[in-house]
């Protein structure tokens, strides 16, 4: 979710923002800033809530890697056979972490874009 506000904060930094969206914040009345501020809230406690089994998931897959015997400590001399350890046994949890922090990008993006319409400010928009 991170990853998706600062790829917002690049966004908004590096893009040029067309006329309409300072007037949108300005010309807001207090309580439409007010609901845009609420469904970011309410948007970053459902994603927090939607992480939690994402984290489960993770730990999960790997635990249950494909190796059929646990890695020794004498086997832990050589770097090349950590890697090798590391890449097949704990392949599909790599494989599952990397797919679910792509897809927190459009998560953290969902939850920045309402605070930021609501309030103007990038950074308020970063830290939640």
């Amino acid at each position: 979710m991170f990853v998706g506000m600062a790829f917002f904060l690049v966004v908004t930094t590096f893009v040029p923002e067309p006329d309409f969206a300072d007037t949108v914040v300005e010309g807001s009345t207090k309580q439409e800033r007010k609901r845009l501020m609420m469904t970011g809230m309410i948007a970053a406690i459902g994603i927090s809530l939607h992480n939690f089994p994402e984290g489960l998931v993770v730990y999960n897959s790997v635990l249950t890697g494909v190796c059929d015997e646990p890695m020794g400590e004498a086997d832990m001399q050589s770097l090349s056979t950590i890697f090798e350890y590391m890449t097949q046994c704990m392949g599909r949890g790599l494989a599952v972490s990397a797919a679910i922090a792509l897809h927190n990008i459009p998560e953290g993006m969902a939850v920045a874009m309402p605070i930021y319409a609501s309030t103007g400010s990038k950074w308020k928009a970063m830290k939640w």
